[in-house]
């Protein structure tokens, strides 16, 4: 199978959003309600329940996701990385370069080479930063420093349900949000350099991580299918050829 180029951020964010139903008025199984599913923007990740949402991260014993990655002047390729979150373990193999693995206490491994000791989450180039993605630069926090990334504007799908009667719906919003999240990445010592995260809420796993300057990509990671809690489900056209 041929490999595609990425996605841009725009692109993926749109066909993912279509997949999760916005734009859609259905209704529901019980209590006569339609739902439907928006982009709710916010200004800032305050108050976007976003935080909230990943707080803690994943502590599954088991996620699969296949994507693709791209590093700029290098061949994008995809990858699948089988990861258990709740002991640090994983183990992924590329198109192009060499498998690695990471076995915790038993050490590592990149290609045929093995070194005692587990790899560091630090390591943000890799497919593991998808889900040990507070290592991602885009947090501040007290120690940040000027020209660190941090979360700008953000979107986040969020579901409405309203009574099925006659005349205009008074659509009523659920108290948490839904299943996506976007949010953009800024540098303000650096007004060229910005980029792009998608989140799953749910699953809390990052399905897309865009470093770019002068709006050329330097950094992606895009999940094209991912399996967990014993489904698999597929985000992206290439995702359903994967699979």
């Amino acid at each position: 199978m041929t490999t595609p180029p990425l996605p841009t951020a725009d692109d993926y964010w749109s066909e993912l959003t279509a997949r999760f139903g916005v734009g859609r008025e259905e209704g529901a199984f019980f209590g006569g309600r339609f739902i439907r599913t928006i982009i709710r923007p916010f200004d800032s990740i305050a108050g976007s329940g976003v935080l909230e949402s990943l707080i803690g991260g994943s502590s599954s014993t088991g996620v699969e996701l296949w994507g693709r990655r791209h590093v700029f002047n290098a061949r994008h390729e995809w990858f699948h990385l089988d990861i258990a979150p709740a002991f640090n373990t994983w183990e992924t193999e590329y198109e192009h370069s060499p498998s690695d693995a990471n076995h915790g206490p038993n050490g590592q491994r990149s290609g045929s080479e093995r070194s005692p000791g587990p790899m560091p989450r630090a390591f943000i180039q890799h497919p593991s930063s998808l889900i040990y993605y507070e290592q991602f630069p885009m947090w501040g926090g007290i120690r940040h420093n000027a020209d660190d990334y941090l979360p700008g504007a953000v979107h986040v799908l969020w579901q409405e349900t309203a009574a099925m009667e006659a005349g205009e719906p008074d659509w009523q919003a659920s108290p948490t949000p839904g299943a996506l999240a976007r949010i953009d990445i800024t540098n303000n010592a650096h007004p060229d350099s910005d980029g792009t995260a998608v989140f799953d809420l749910r699953d809390q796993v990052c399905l897309f991580f865009e470093i770019r300057h002068s709006g050329e990509p330097s950094y992606r990671l895009v999940v094209d299918a991912m399996k967990a809690r014993g489904s698999k489900k597929a985000f992206t056209e290439f995702g359903d050829r994967s699979q």
